[in-house]
C-alpha cells in the first residue's frame, strides 16, 4: 500500500531559520524577488502610460422634459446619444439573420416609467460587412435614438431615477468587440397628483340675496 511521505523527513539540514522566518510571517528570498519583480513591472507601466484601452463608442442621456415637473401619465422623450470614435461603428436596431448583434434600448424594470412605443432611430448606413459576409445597417460618428415615455400612474412625487440599457456591439474595419451593455440614468421631476375638483352641486340661494 501507498504510504505518504512524511515531510519532516525531507528537510534539508540548517533550514530552521527559513522554517522560523515563515512562521514570523516573512517571505522566503526567492518569493521577496518574485514580488520585487512585479512590482517593478507596476511601476514601469504607471511611468510610460500603459492604460485599458479606452471604449470607442460613448453613451449619453439627456431628457426633453417640461420646464414643469411632469405628472402621471405624461409623455416625455429622452435622447439616448452614442458618440462613436473615428473608425468605429455600431449597429442598428434591426438586422438580418446570421448578422452582428443589433442596438438594444430598453427600460430597467421597477421604475416609475413606461415605454409606450418603438425607439426612434436615425436613418442608418447600409454597407456590406466582410466579417459577416452580408449587408447590415451601421452608424459612424453620432447617432442619436429617441425614446418615448410615460410617467406610470400612482408614481411617487419627486425627482425619481430613470434608467435605461444600451445592449450593442462595436467593430472597425480589422476587427469586432464583444458585445457590451451599458446603464445610463437621468433624474426626472414629477408632480404630485392633481386632487379632483368637487363636483357638489351650490346650495340654494339665501332669501334676498
Amino acid at each position: 500500500m501507498f504510504r505518504p511521505l512524511d515531510r519532516t523527513l525531507m528537510r534539508p539540514k540548517g533550514d530552521s531559520t527559513v522554517e522560523r522566518d515563515r512562521g514570523a510571517g516573512s517571505l522566503p528570498h526567492h518569493y521577496r524577488a518574485v514580488a520585487t519583480a512585479t512590482a517593478m513591472l507596476l511601476i514601469t507601466c504607471a511611468v510610460f502610460g500603459f492604460q485599458v484601452e479606452r471604449d470607442p463608442v460613448q453613451w449619453t442621456l439627456k431628457a426633453e422634459t417640461p420646464a414643469s415637473a411632469v405628472i402621471a401619465g405624461e409623455r416625455f422623450k429622452v435622447r439616448v446619444i452614442a458618440s462613436i470614435d473615428q473608425g468605429w461603428h455600431v449597429y442598428s436596431l434591426d438586422q438580418p439573420d446570421g448578422g452582428p448583434i443589433p442596438t438594444r434600448i430598453v427600460l430597467a424594470e421597477g421604475q416609475p416609467f413606461k415605454l409606450v412605443d418603438e425607439v426612434e432611430a436615425p436613418v442608418a448606413r447600409v454597407e456590406f460587412d466582410p466579417f459577416f459576409n452580408l449587408e447590415t445597417q451601421l452608424f459612424e460618428g453620432e447617432a442619436v435614438f429617441l425614446v418615448p415615455i410615460s410617467v406610470a400612474s400612482g408614481a411617487p412625487a419627486g425627482r425619481q431615477k430613470l434608467e435605461i440599457h444600451v445592449t450593442f456591439q462595436t467593430c472597425n474595419d480589422e476587427k469586432c468587440l464583444a458585445p457590451k451593455l451599458v446603464r445610463l440614468t437621468t433624474t426626472i421631476e414629477i408632480a404630485p397628483p392633481v386632487e379632483p375638483q368637487s363636483s357638489r352641486p351650490p346650495g340654494p340661494k339665501e332669501p334676498g340675496a
